[in-house]
């Protein structure tokens, strides 16, 4: 099972969150772990009042080996205060030294804390030592530049207890062998149709899209954008072109990614064409799992066993709500990048060597967020930004 790690993290999350020099609750408030769903404290862009003591770190993330480290800046209103600080454990209350304002560790964990200057309480921040190093993020072979390849998302409603899915296999694999579409989309599979099949995804991504029916495909998590016809790879691939024509690629994507243990570490960039908010998400998927298909008339293909499942979704990082998965939010400027950690915890029941990721980046289109581009990441690999050829 997923778990929510960090004081951060939406408690409805699949994954946790680590949210860099965000505002996170003040101690007695609420306990670490268990915010209000729909709150991520990133989301916080408002100046802080005259009398609020604030905390920025300098990252969330450091590897636990004494060296590695987060700096830790105290505010009071809009002044740095460097001296009479205290801090202390959020989950005893009491006093720990951190020297100069600097956070090292020797033990993997998270490390939760609260600081007070007078009369002043700071809201509770967390840092996450790992006992591998750090994901670094592939340098930017061309940092001027904002001019981004852009991708489809398509995710595939589907499951093992479904007659009619492999028609829609079917067409995706004849979709993804013509040339033109081969660079322009990814797929995953949402495999929500039955309870029994292994592959079950239970967080409700189906109803927040509005899945009536299987199998059905639906376009850049946009309910409005929705593909039911298996029976027409001529009407998909006019979807499709619609889809892909309609938007620019705001933002590029770079990810890198490591195995610690049971967990995925997984940092991101996102580097902005234009400036504004962009919510940023990833997909943990699975391939290879062997599970009996029902198969209502669909014919075999060549390459393809419907009893073996690939791109099934695993957990999604940055859901923020039952029926919202646009993502968790992050404002930068044109020519920029800002970057976010996510954690996985992953299950016994997955086969780590066959997990890869798909990170998506959502934008504001008419009040409602979906997904303006996407990227595909190997397990234990990385990617750079990929600019328009």
């Amino acid at each position: 099972m997923l778990a929510a790690i960090l004081a951060a993290a939406l408690s409805f999350s699949s994954c946790s969150l680590i949210d860099d020099g965000s505002q996170v609750e003040k101690p007695g408030d609420e306990t670490p772990g268990d915010e209000n769903p729909g709150e991520n404290p990133g989301d916080n862009t408002g100046e802080p009042s005259e009398k609020e003591l604030t905390v920025q770190l300098s990252t969330s993330l450091i590897t636990a080996d004494g060296l590695s480290f987060a700096e830790i800046k105290v505010f009071l209103g809009s002044e740095q205060v460097t001296e009479g600080v205290k801090f202390y454990d959020a989950y005893t209350n009491k006093p720990v030294s951190i020297p100069d304002f600097v956070f090292t560790a020797n033990t993997a964990g998270n490390y939760t804390f609260w600081a007070s200057y007078k009369t002043y309480v700071s809201k509770s921040f967390t840092i996450t030592a790992i006992s591998s190093r750090v994901p670094v993020i592939p340098q930017d072979t061309d940092p001027s530049n904002t001019s981004f390849a852009r991708r489809v998302l398509i995710v595939d409603y589907t499951g093992t207890g479904c007659g009619y899915c492999p028609f829609m296999v079917s067409l995706l694999h004849k979709f993804g062998l013509d040339a033109q579409n081969s660079d322009r989309y990814l797929l995953a599979a949402c495999h929500s149709f039955n309870e029994s099949d292994p592959s079950f995804f239970k967080p409700n991504l189906d109803g927040a899209m509005g899945v009536a029916s299987y199998p059905t495909l639906v376009l850049d998590m946009n309910s409005a954008k929705k593909f039911s016809n298996y029976q027409s790879l001529s009407s998909f691939q006019t979807t499709f072109n619609s889809e892909y024509a309609a938007e620019n690629a705001e933002c590029g994507i770079a990810v890198s990614n490591v195995v610690d243990g049971n967990q995925l570490i997984i940092n991101i960039a996102v580097k902005a064409a234009v400036s504004g908010e962009y919510r940023v998400a990833a997909l943990v998927l699975e391939d290879g799992i062997q599970a009996k298909q029902s198969n209502s008339g669909a014919a075999k293909i060549d390459g393809v066993d419907f009893d073996v499942h690939n791109h099934s979704i695993r957990a999604i990082c940055g859901q923020r709500s039952s029926v919202d998965f646009s993502g968790n939010s992050l404002t930068i400027g044109a020519g920029e990048s800002a970057e976010q950690f996510f954690i996985v915890d992953i299950d016994e029941a997955w086969k780590a060597e066959n997990l890869n990721l798909i990170v998506y980046v959502t934008t504001d289109k008419n009040k409602k967020f979906t997904v303006n581009n996407a990227v595909a990441c190997p397990v234990n690999g990385s990617v750079g930004f990929d600019y328009a050829k």
